[in-house]
């Protein structure tokens, strides 16, 4: 295989679940464990999914496929 079909096929670990391919994240925003976890990561202290618009597993993932 040649190494850029490799690199584009590439794809995110598989969860519990055994999925063909990546889930599609369809969601608008994340939910935060509580109030001083949700500050972090507005804050950057900590890198997580906040808001679709912003980050996003699916953008994550192609991004990471084009770069």
């Amino acid at each position: 295989m040649k190494e850029q079909t490799r690199l584009i096929r590439s794809q995110a670990e598989k969860s519990a679940f055994r999925e063909h391919a990546v889930p599609l994240y369809l969601t608008s925003s994340f939910t935060f464990e509580d109030a001083q976890h949700g500050t972090a990561i507005f804050a950057d202290e900590i890198d997580a999914n906040v808001y679709s618009r912003f980050s996003n597993p699916n953008t994550s993932e192609f991004v990471r496929k084009v770069c």
